[in-house]
């Protein structure tokens, strides 16, 4: 029994003995890490040419990011770089950082720009004229100015644009400049200006789309399109210009639209050039109330005609013009009744009696090119009524050459140039018929060939 006490105590001791290197060895381990955190602030100090941990980490990050700017190059900077866009509004350059909430003149509107359509959307705005500073035409003094850009405008609510007083001379609300640019304005919305030196101008397209134009007293042109066609669809226009046109263009298409437009001194709605015969100075008025009006300024000498263009195609319209000529046209005036409109054709035409250029002034006339022998055709169930000097109901009206111009225009049954004519539906199924022909190249004298009527009234 104690010797197998004996060899247990043994044992233990044996165990014991055994275990001690590897307690001491691990506590040198210890003591070595411990001294070596010691030394590491030491060896991170300024001076030494050694860069600390934190400074090496940024570093490697610094050069990841120089790797990958490499590699990406335009993204990094379209994603960084502002993008300014060919659109400035009063004065200010659209960019992609203002075109959400662009600044106008005053803070109750709000103006956004959408660069995927080119829709500028104005909602109750109003706009000061301001220079487009640095555009390609630094001095224009716009309240809208685009260039390079088929730009649509929509409208929301009542938009004013003002006056620079500074610039009054050369003001304008909307400004699209160069030719491979155009304008569509569109919305319930109105647009309004007054007293501005040109309301809406562009060397391109113009189009307005159900929209409210009010532009009163401008010293130039209302609304011009320049070389490019002016077209007005299912919009209220009210425009006056001192001493400009009321709407122009290379054409000008008036559809399921009031217009009332009036002028000092200029044709008020005038297209084209003196191109004869050519669809270029093409007036189109359809299904439309149309009222054009020119007056006479401080020179009572100089009036234009209510309405002067190339070609003119009048139907299902109500028309009033008043001018120098009512109407005139280089190369022919159709008016018609055909097709379905709000409105049964109505034509009323008044010459001041003065024309300048050929000095006698129908109120309706189509002349001065003397080998097409431009023509005034009425079809439909239009009668031609002269207020001046009585009833005229007729289906057909010709003249042949007086002076040097071959022509055919509007008399009344007197001889002399009608300054009065009324073209409206007739209430007979069989209307009158009258022709009447200038029997020499210098007078009036005229030839009758007389239908007397059931009513018992000769002509």
């Amino acid at each position: 029994m104690k010797h197998k006490r004996l060899m247990a105590i043994l044992l233990a001791l044996a165990m014991m003995i055994t275990f001690m290197p590897a307690m001491a060895f691990a506590d040198t381990e210890i003591e070595k890490d411990s001294n070596v955190k010691s030394e590491e602030p030491a060896e991170a100090e300024p001076g030494d040419g050694e860069k600390s941990e934190e400074a090496a980490t940024e570093e490697s990050d610094a050069s990841l990011q120089d790797v990958a700017g490499a590699g990406m190059g335009n993204e990094v900077n379209a994603q960084t770089e502002t993008e300014n866009y060919n659109l400035w509004v009063g004065g200010v350059r659209v960019t992609s950082e203002n075109a959400t909430n662009i600044p106008t003149a005053t803070a109750d509107g709000h103006a956004e720009f959408d660069s995927t359509s080119n829709t500028l959307k104005l909602v109750g705005a109003t706009i000061k004229a301001e220079k487009a500073a640095d555009s390609e035409q630094p001095e224009e003094v716009c309240g809208i100015y685009a260039e390079h850009m088929n730009l649509t405008i929509e409208l929301v609510g009542n938009n004013v644009f003002l006056n620079n007083e500074t610039y009054e001379d050369v003001s304008i609300a909307i400004r699209i400049f160069e030719e491979d640019s155009s304008l569509i304005i569109k919305g319930n919305g109105t647009l309004r200006s007054d007293g501005l030196y040109n309301g809406i101008s562009s060397n391109s397209n113009i189009e307005i789309n159900g929209s409210t134009i009010l532009i009163n007293n401008c010293s130039g042109d209302a609304i011009d399109s320049g070389d490019g066609n002016l077209i007005i669809r299912s919009g209220i226009i009210d425009v006056s210009s001192n001493d400009g046109a009321g709407l122009s263009g290379k054409t000008v298409t008036v559809t399921g639209s009031v217009v009332n437009a009036t002028s000092v001194t200029s044709d008020v709605i005038s297209a084209g050039t003196l191109d004869y015969g050519t669809e270029d100075g093409k007036i189109v008025l359809y299904d439309s109330e149309v009222s054009a009006k020119a007056h006479k300024g401080s020179d009572p000498e100089i009036l234009g005609d209510g309405i002067s263009g190339s070609i003119i195609d009048i139907n299902k319209s109500r028309v009033d013009a008043e001018g120098s000529m009512g109407i005139s046209s280089l190369s022919g005036i159709t008016i018609r009744n055909s097709g379905s409109g709000r409105y049964a054709t109505r034509v009323k035409a008044k010459s001041s009696g003065e024309a300048y250029m050929i000095g006698v002034a129908p109120a309706i006339f189509a002349g001065f090119e003397r080998t097409v022998q431009p023509e005034i055709t009425i079809n439909d169930d239009l009668k031609i009524v002269s207020p001046v000097n009585g009833r005229v109901d007729t289906k057909t009206i010709e003249s042949y050459p007086m002076q040097v111009f071959s022509y055919k225009a509007i008399f009344d049954e007197y001889g002399s140039t009608s300054q009065n004519v009324l073209i409206e539906p007739s209430p007979s199924t069989d209307p009158l018929i009258a022709t009447m022909r200038a029997s020499g190249k210098t007078d009036m004298n005229l030839s009758w060939n007389q239908y007397a009527g059931a009513d018992g009234y000769d002509i």
